[in-house]
């Protein structure tokens, strides 16, 4: 499985795994999370149709000898299972609007938990309010939600966007690049709004599950970020072969492919991104996608994620 770009040029070999051309050294590529698309070589995505389409078959007392018995179906996929394959597929691009905690009943309670969880979600002084509630039928589960954003922006709908919609109080003065670094940024994409900092994939999946950005986690920032300063966020995406970055790079040497995650608030100025091994570097405050609570760390021993 890969994430890729429906307008990306791509090529499928004859066993029919889909490779995607290698971007030119200079290349930047910056998509939105709506952008993206999972790709599946020919025979696996057979495979699942098929899976769908054994189930579409009905509510038999033996419905896969009922599917094989319909006209060969059971060799390929239907339109309608491969269509409600392709709505699935669609939703693995988003984070899911629920968090939920596993209590553990031996040390603690669901009430406990719940009471507490509540106290920490009010001390953070969030843009969300949030809904944590003990799961219907799982007795020990715990799920949260996030409610309404108090910014004018709806978090709902950055996922439509590969840049912030807004602009910052920080934003970017003209006069602060020359002509030709103005003409590139410009050419490139990144906004003229916010700075920009970029983390590798695996931090990128963290934040959009509602983790701050910690230093480790940057590899590549604009020069200039000064503590408090608002910032625009994306995640590094490259495919598994291409040359890894370096990290500490400046903005303007980035290539590749990012997707945008969201806007924070920088914790330290740029050169401690990269000085300092632990501590938080931005505070997120606007995520690509439904409200997610940072929870690292919290209520250790009483539950767990």
């Amino acid at each position: 499985m890969q994430a890729g770009n429906s307008d990306e040029s791509s090529s499928a070999d004859a066993t029919g795994n889909i490779t995607f051309l290698t971007p030119t050294a200079d290349a930047v590529k910056i998509l939105s999370l709506n952008d993206l698309v999972i790709s599946l070589t020919e025979d696996v995505y057979e495979y699942l149709a098929k899976q769908y389409a054994i189930l579409d078959d009905g509510h038999a007392e033996n419905p896969l000898k009922r599917h094989r018995q319909n006209n060969g179906r059971n060799c390929q996929g239907t339109l309608k299972s491969k269509t409600h394959l392709d709505k699935m597929m669609g939703y693995l691009k988003y984070p899911p609007a629920d968090t939920c905690c596993r209590v553990n009943l031996i040390s603690s309670s669901v009430d406990e938990v719940v009471a507490e969880l509540t106290n920490h979600l009010k001390e953070q002084n969030s843009n969300y309010s949030y809904s944590i509630k003990q799961h219907e039928k799982i007795e020990d589960l715990v799920v949260i939600r996030g409610g309404s954003s108090q910014s004018s922006t709806g978090m709902d709908e950055l996922y439509l966007f590969n840049s912030p919609q807004k602009v910052s109080s920080t934003r970017i003065e003209e006069n602060e690049l020359q002509l030709s670094a103005l003409k590139k940024r410009r050419g490139r994409g990144w906004p003229m709004t916010h700075r920009v900092v970029v983390v590798d994939r695996f931090c990128g999946e963290a934040v959009l599950r509602g983790a701050n950005i910690f230093v480790k986690g940057i590899i590549c920032a604009d020069a200039g970020i000064w503590k408090g300063e608002e910032i625009a966020v994306y995640a590094d995406i490259r495919l598994s072969k291409s040359k890894s970055l370096t990290r500490g790079l400046l903005l303007e040497n980035y290539s590749g492919r990012c997707v945008f995650l969201g806007i924070g608030i920088s914790c330290c100025k740029r050169s401690e991104y990269f000085s300092q091994s632990t501590g938080i570097g931005v505070r997120m405050t606007q995520t690509a996608g439904p409200p997610q609570p940072p929870l690292n760390g919290v209520l250790g021993g009483k539950m767990m994620l």
